[in-house]
């Protein structure tokens, strides 16, 4: 049985967490053109002894001008906590302005592996349209953590075709944000 923690987009104007200093580690900017038909985010990937945590505050569309919350909606005493993947437990979120999902899985131990729509790709393997920037492993084997930064494209949406979900939503540089659904 495989366990998927399922989130969808609500409209609700939220607060970001910064992570802890040792982890925000300078990784390269993607190039501004590239950013026009994108979407990034920043995860944290934690491996404790033989299992792998993920963290995902947020995701910028910026394509449409949005900065979505996926932390937001979680319950307070889950708001900063990691996820955990393993064969049985899968990262899914529903509900992209693009109507794709995005999954988030492990592959081994130090691989993960992401897909949105028809787009697939690892921490190990760009694709053409997508991939990370996977930052230096911190700690020791048994306990370590590092950051990434993620792209893959999101396509721009007419405001008059996002519907009631998404509202005025990047109008204002207003942020959308994520509902934990079970």
């Amino acid at each position: 049985m495989i366990i998927t923690t399922l989130l969808t987009l609500t409209t609700l104007a939220a607060a970001l967490s910064i992570p802890s200093p040792s982890l925000r580690a300078t990784n390269p900017k993607p190039h501004p053109k590239l950013l026009e038909s994108a979407c990034t985010f920043t995860l944290q990937h934690r491996q404790q002894s033989s299992t792998t945590y993920i963290q995902l505050i947020t995701i910028i569309d910026h394509a449409n001008a949005i900065r979505i919350d996926v932390a937001g909606q979680r319950p307070p005493t889950e708001y900063n906590s990691y996820v955990r993947l393993d064969d049985a437990h899968v990262f899914a979120m529903t509900g992209l302005l693009d109507e794709r999902n995005l999954t988030i899985s492990t592959v081994s131990r130090h691989e993960l592996e992401f897909e949105i729509g028809e787009v697939r790709w690892s921490t190990r393997r760009s694709g053409r349209e997508a991939g990370c920037n996977a930052g230096a492993w911190e700690g020791g084997l048994d306990r370590r953590e590092r950051r990434m930064v993620c792209l893959f494209p999101c396509e721009k949406v007419a405001m008059e075709d996002r519907g009631d979900v998404y509202g005025d939503a990047g109008e204002s540089a207003r942020q959308v944000r994520i509902g934990l659904q079970g």
